[in-house]
């Protein structure tokens, strides 16, 4: 069954903006309360601010799948906020060219339901003319297995240290910058509107499909015994092994479909 965006009942949704910075007083921070102030002057229900800044995340590890009730007391009350979030803003700093390690330990700890078919759109910040390299990060591996849908436009916000200050507009520049978000904004808050019919039909089976590209596939047997070794192969051969192994595996299994 696909249900149509026309039928389904208009209800409250809520609107997570994740400010990505580690920093204790950052940009980012000012930039996401301005993006905050925007949504709710322009009709969004409810926002709520996820800051990352000091760290408040450890870095991701396996306990995370294993029901660690160190992490289920950790995460469970952040998840909360994105799970119960219809569209996202995610703002991230430019640092030497990349997404700050936090925002993509956010991602890893997301999993593969809390933003799933979701809309969010990306807010770059850079202190000089930077902010690009952050964008492209986003659009390429933060997506792909917590299925967050991100919208074509996206916002940078350049020479940050002199945007969206006070109520008026430094000048021409930040007056362009301010009607581009409100815009990018409202485009967002209608996405949400589409999505919410994806999500409500039978389309969506993440049993089945867990990953974003393909099935989970076994591991070659042959693969999986090379592994354990590795980690105590201080010089490197066990990698060597690996690789070979993986490539071997690969052309029996490409052998196989061809006999079949």
């Amino acid at each position: 069954m696909i249900v149509e965006a026309s039928t389904l009942v208009e209800v409250q949704m809520k609107i997570s903006i994740v400010a990505g910075s580690h920093r204790q007083e950052s940009e980012c921070g000012r930039v996401a309360r301005y993006i905050e102030a925007v949504l709710q002057r322009i009709g969004a229900d409810r926002t709520c601010l996820l800051s990352l800044s000091g760290n408040p995340l450890p870095l991701w590890n396996e306990g995370v799948w294993e029901d660690d009730p160190q992490w289920a007391a950790l995460w469970n009350p952040i998840a909360a906020e994105p799970a119960g979030s219809d569209r996202f803003v995610i703002i991230a700093p430019e640092w030497s060219g990349m997404v700050p390690a936090g925002l993509k330990n956010f991602f890893l700890l997301c999993g593969t339901d809390l933003l799933t078919h979701k809309p969010g759109m990306i807010v770059a910040v850079s202190a000089s003319m930077g902010g690009a390299y952050t964008i492209v990060e986003l659009r390429a591996s933060s997506y792909k297995n917590t299925r967050l849908c991100y919208i074509p436009d996206h916002v940078i916000v350049r020479s940050v240290g002199r945007m969206l200050k006070g109520d008026q507009p430094a000048d021409e520049h930040d007056a362009s910058l301010r009607a581009r978000i409100e815009y990018s904004l409202g485009l967002l808050l209608q996405c949400a509107k589409a999505l919410r019919a994806v999500r409500a039909s039978d389309a969506i089976d993440l049993k089945r499909f867990p990953c974003g590209m393909q099935p989970a596939q076994p591991v070659p047997a042959a693969l999986r015994r090379a592994i354990r070794p590795t980690s105590q192969s201080p010089s490197g051969r066990g990698s060597a092994q690996i690789r070979i192994l993986y490539h071997r595996a690969c052309a029996a299994r490409r052998r196989n479909r061809g006999a079949a």
